[in-house]
This record gives C-alpha cells, structure tokens and sequence, in this order.
C-alpha cells in the first residue's frame, strides 16, 4: 500500500465581492502517495491551478482559502502544516510559462543554487556545486557552461528543467505542476514528462499534474480527478476513468480530445459555456450542458459517490452513461 504523501480535505477558495462571496474551488479533498502522480483535468476556469495554488499558499488577493492540508512528515506520519511552513521545503511547485517564473536577473545556477541555500542551509560554494549536479539529474546537457546561461538564453525546454532543478533544491516530498508542458512541442514535452515520471518512480516525490490535455494525463498520471464547476466530478485510476468514463462531463472531454485514431474526424466540443462560480446552478452544475440531463439532476447532490472499486463519480444517472458509451 502506497504511504500518503499529502492529504486535502474540504478545501474552498473564496473571492470575496460586493454581491456577496463566491466559491472557485468549492470543498474538494484529494490525496496522492509518495511516487504517484495524480492528474487533474478539466476546462480552464474549472478550478485546477486554484487549487495548487491554494494548497501551496500562493492565492492572489481577494482570495482566501480554507480546508485540512496534511503532510507526510520524515516518518511517513501525516501532519497538519499550513502553507508557508512548506512551501519549498516540503512542497515546491513547477509553473506553467518558466519564462515568467524564473527571475531574469539571474543566471540558471544561481537560480537553482539560492533554492539550494535557502532549504539546504549549504553553503555558496555547496550550493553552486549541488546547482550543476541537479541540472544534470534533470538532463540539462553541459550543465556547468548552462548554468551560467540567463534564462532569456535558454529554450523553453531547458527553462522548464531549471524550474524543476530549483523545485528539487529543497527535496520536497511533494510537486504541484500546473499545466508545466502547455508551451513546449511535442518532443521537449515528452522529454519533460519522462523526466516527471523518473522523480516519481526513482525518488519517491508525489505529484499533482494539472492539465487540459487527457493524452498527457493518460501517458503520466496514475489516478485522475476530473474537476468541473469548482469540484471533482469523477475521479480513479486513469485507465478506467478515460477507458470506462462514468460522468457525461468527462465523455464529453474524452470526446473533445484529439486522438490517432480518429485522424480526419471532426472534433466534438462541449456545447455551451462552464457555469459562473457567482451563480452556480442547484444541483448538477453540469446539468445545463448535460445530454442526459433529467429533472431530478437539479436536485443531485454534486458529490463524488462510489460506482465501481476506487471509481467515484458524481453523477446520479452513471449507468445510462456506461450503456450509452458501451
């Protein structure tokens, strides 16, 4: 059995306004163990990145979190920690565009070796030999002369392997990716994916890989929870929740999805637009774009229930789905 690595329980993002508080990310709990990689996946606006955003502490202003976020300690024992007390140490964070998240006015190895500093308490001269050495674990080619290089020098590839360097300088146990290969083309992204999975498998790191891309999450990620209207819609082992999908939501996706098997059809998109976190709708949010929508979808709960081994969703007429999608 996988030791848990990190534990969220009932966390919701709040934006305050005049007309009254509104909900982005609206009580979700997940979990991930040391060497998994669990994937979230949905729209944009669905409340993905919010959610790392919100586990690691990094909200914008105006928004507030709440929720239980717990954290594998060096004995495997889960703590409570709020999140400036991890932030680096025990959970780091790989962003989407490295170009904007790394400072400019410093070159790669410096970067990296300040990570280093700050959470390994090394030395300057430890933490530029450890900055070279974890370039090279991430696969940056001539480590020595790049990390010299500024990051306007480098490609969008390499960037994101110098933020995935300085994310391990503190050894977390714990890496949030949101959507970190959305920039790069096909071979760099596969590289950089390959790479994640290496963390995973090698040193145990746990993982949560946001993305809109279903074929990225079905190569990577474990488990996936698909998130739709501020909360998970269905959630389980990657393979049965894109193979065997149980939420219309995520056939829609999955439907939506390029694929090399459908060369030269039309793609079907998602009719209509992802709800307003002012106005959510009562019942299934889904249900005003849903094609199998019924009356009592507006008095559904919009939780995640069982529906087959560590397979939820939470959509209340799961079955007609199966026998529609068989």
């Amino acid at each position: 059995m996988t030791t848990t690595a990190l534990r969220v329980h009932d966390l919701r993002v709040t934006a305050a306004s005049p007309d009254g508080p509104s909900y982005p990310v609206d009580g979700v709990s997940l979990h991930v163990g040391q060497g998994e990689i669990l994937g979230i996946a949905g729209e944009s606006g669905s409340g993905k990145s919010l959610t790392l955003k919100a586990i690691l502490g990094l909200l914008p202003p105006g928004l507030t979190a709440t929720g239980t976020l717990q954290l594998a300690s060096g004995d495997g024992e889960l703590a409570p920690y709020q999140s400036h007390q991890v932030r680096g140490a025990g959970v780091g964070m790989v962003f989407q565009e490295p170009m904007t998240a790394l400072n400019p006015t410093m070159r790669a190895g410096d970067l990296v070796a300040l990570a280093a500093r700050l959470h390994g308490r090394l030395s300057r001269r430890a933490s530029r030999h450890r900055a070279v050495e974890l370039l090279r674990q991430v696969g940056v080619p001539d480590a020595e002369r790049r990390a010299k290089a500024w990051p306007h020098q480098l490609s969008g590839g390499l960037r994101q392997r110098v933020m995935i360097a300085a994310a391990l300088a503190a050894q977390p146990r714990v890496l949030l990716c949101d959507e970190p290969t959305t920039a790069l083309d096909v071979t760099v992204q596969h590289q950089i994916l390959r790479l994640l999975r290496w963390l995973a498998d090698e040193h145990g790191t746990g993982m949560i890989f946001v993305s809109h891309d279903l074929p990225v999450i079905a190569q990577l990620c474990d488990r996936i929870a698909v998130m739709y209207a501020g909360r998970f819609v269905e959630t389980g082992y990657t393979r049965d929740v894109l193979t065997h999908p149980r939420h219309p939501y995520t056939a829609a996706l999955l439907r939506a999805a390029p694929s090399v098997d459908q060369r030269g059809e039309q793609l079907a998109g998602i009719s209509g637009q992802p709800p307003d976190a002012r106005a959510f709708p009562a019942g299934c949010r889904f249900r005003p774009r849903c094609p199998l929508a019924r009356d009592d979808c507006a008095h559904a709960p919009y939780e995640i229930q069982p529906v087959a081994a560590e397979h939820g969703s939470a959509c209340i007429h799961h079955a007609d789905l199966e026998v529609r999608t068989a």
